[in-house]
C-alpha cells in the first residue's frame, strides 16, 4: 500500500485549494518517519526487502495513523498552543500503531 495522496491528505485535513500541497506532503514524509521511529521498523511502500528483517509494508491501519497525524499536525501548527490546554494526539492513533511497535531489549 502507497502513502497517502495528496487528495486523501487534502480531504482528511478539509481544504479545496491547492495552496498547501507541499506543506501536507511534508506533514505525510515526517508522520510517515515518526511512525518508522516510535514502532521501531521500517516503512515501505511495495514489498519488503529481504535484508530487512524488521520491515512491514504500509497496511490501511498505518496509512490511517499517517492521515491522523498529518490532520493533528495541520490543525496545532505551533508546538505550544498560548492561553489554551494541552492538545494531544487522540487515543485512536496509539491504538492504531502499538501493535506494530518492536521493542528493543
Amino acid at each position: 500500500m502507497n502513502l497517502p495522496t495528496i487528495e486523501e491528505l487534502k480531504q482528511q485535513v478539509n481544504v479545496d485549494h491547492d495552496d498547501d500541497d507541499n506543506l501536507l506532503l511534508t506533514y505525510s514524509s515526517a508522520a510517515k518517519t515518526t511512525i518508522e521511529n516510535y514502532i521501531n521498523r521500517k516503512l515501505y511502500e511495495d514489498s519488503v526487502p529481504d535484508d530487512c528483517s524488521n520491515g512491514m509494508v504500509i497496511n490501511n491501519v498505518i496509512k490511517v495513523a499517517i492521515l491522523m497525524l498529518v490532520a493533528h499536525w495541520y490543525d496545532n501548527r505551533e508546538a505550544v498552543a498560548v492561553n489554551s490546554s494541552a492538545v494531544v494526539l487522540p487515543l485512536a492513533y496509539q491504538m492504531l500503531i502499538n501493535p506494530y511497535r518492536i521493542i528493543p531489549l
